[in-house]
């Protein structure tokens, strides 16, 4: 079989023989790349993950098929000289583009653990707002202000990502200070409790309120509560909270409401 398909090939012209591989080699990679395409998503993998995959399987069967085309018409130095001249430029353009690069990799290990999603509230960094695009180079975030930032992604891997939305809760803590002529221990669990009859707050986990220190005649409190991330966006559960801290004041000690700052 082997001197069958070796006489063919011989009585074969050159030129026929070529452009045979090519186009071989073309409908070879297409298929390749469509059934990877295909696999990969069926493993769970996101789109962009499968894209790459996809098209890094079509370049390497190209290059192969164009090696084996060049052998075949005797130009095996030739084969050879372009195989090590794509290994060569590959690494010219991978160091000068090496941080695009990264940034890419990076993109692939986002796409894969997905830590956040299109619409989340997330801290990258310095940067907090609203994820508005996710690309495998970069990540778009809208701030409160409404200003869009585009933060690389090789430089959210190298940080914290902090993911409000996931959770569904959000910490609001706001501060308390009252002159020092209190009974610590009183305020703390009264406006533990005034805290957990607020509406919009979360009965878990429980309010905290802790003394955080004096300033002169002044005791210093935080009280901290959690809420639904929606209420948090809004500004209802902050607002509800300081309405029933400023009550609680106003008629437990109307004294030192006037004389106390909530922030």
């Amino acid at each position: 079989m082997q001197d069958v398909i070796a006489i063919i090939i011989a009585g074969i012209p050159p030129i026929l023989l070529v452009v045979g591989i090519v186009l071989a080699t073309i409908v070879l990679a297409r298929r390749v790349r469509a059934v990877v395409h295909v696999g990969v998503i069926r493993m769970g993998m996101p789109i962009d993950i499968a894209t790459v995959a996809a098209s890094s399987i079509n370049v390497v069967i190209l290059v192969l098929g164009a090696a084996i085309a060049l052998d075949q018409v005797g130009w095996a130095n030739a084969a050879a000289s372009f195989v090590a001249g794509l290994g060569i430029t590959s690494i010219i353009v991978g160091v000068a583009l090496q941080d695009t690069i990264k940034n890419y990799a990076a993109g692939v290990m986002i796409q894969y653990h997905r830590p956040y999603h299109v619409g989340d509230d997330v801290q990258l960094g310095q940067v907090r707002g609203l994820v508005t695009a996710l690309r495998l180079h970069m990540t778009m975030v809208r701030r409160d202000d409404g200003i869009i930032v585009e933060i690389p992604s090789s430089v959210i891997t190298n940080g914290p990502i902090i993911n409000y939305t996931r959770t569904g809760l959000r910490r609001i803590t706001i501060r308390v200070t009252l002159e020092r002529n209190i009974t610590i221990e009183t305020i703390v669990n009264d406006l533990i409790e005034v805290m957990r009859a607020t509406p919009h707050v979360a009965n878990e986990p429980l309010p905290i309120v802790s003394v955080i220190g004096m300033e002169g005649e002044h005791i210093v409190f935080d009280v901290s509560v959690w809420a639904s991330a929606s209420d948090d966006i809004s500004g209802v559960t902050r607002t509800q909270t300081m309405a029933a801290i400023d009550r609680f004041l106003g008629n437990t000690h109307p004294t030192k409401r006037n004389k106390s700052s909530i922030k």
